[in-house]
């Protein structure tokens, strides 16, 4: 210490107060070091994870649409085409007494011919 204090020419509490500075320096990049690999690895880490997440999904993507094309073929073979039945246009309101001419109704309900 009195070697360096008379090298420098500076005094021992000079020379203490210079080396904490420098330690806490190191100790201040050595943490920023640290925090960046940490999130490096994080992020690798994470980055992995949704990868295999995305091809389990893919997968079961896969599954659900070949289920759902089993399942419109059985629809198609068990189909069954059913008419709908043709509903006459009402030709009176009884409640209210009015009728209409045949004119006024269309062929289908809620249609009037023109």
């Amino acid at each position: 210490m009195d070697y360096l204090a008379q090298f420098f020419n500076l005094s021992k509490a000079e020379i203490v107060f210079i080396l904490l500075l420098v330690l806490a320096l190191l100790f201040l990049i050595f943490l920023l070091i640290r925090e960046f690999w940490c999130w490096y690895f994080k992020t690798t880490e994470i980055s992995y994870f949704l990868e295999e997440i995305s091809e389990k999904l893919s997968e079961q993507n896969k599954l659900h649409s070949k289920i759902y094309n089993q399942l419109l073929e059985i629809n198609k073979v068990s189909e069954v085409k059913v008419k709908k039945p043709h509903v006459e246009a009402a030709k009176s309101v009884p409640e209210t007494g009015w009728e209409f001419a045949e004119e006024e109704c269309g062929d289908e309900p809620g249609q009037a011919q023109e």
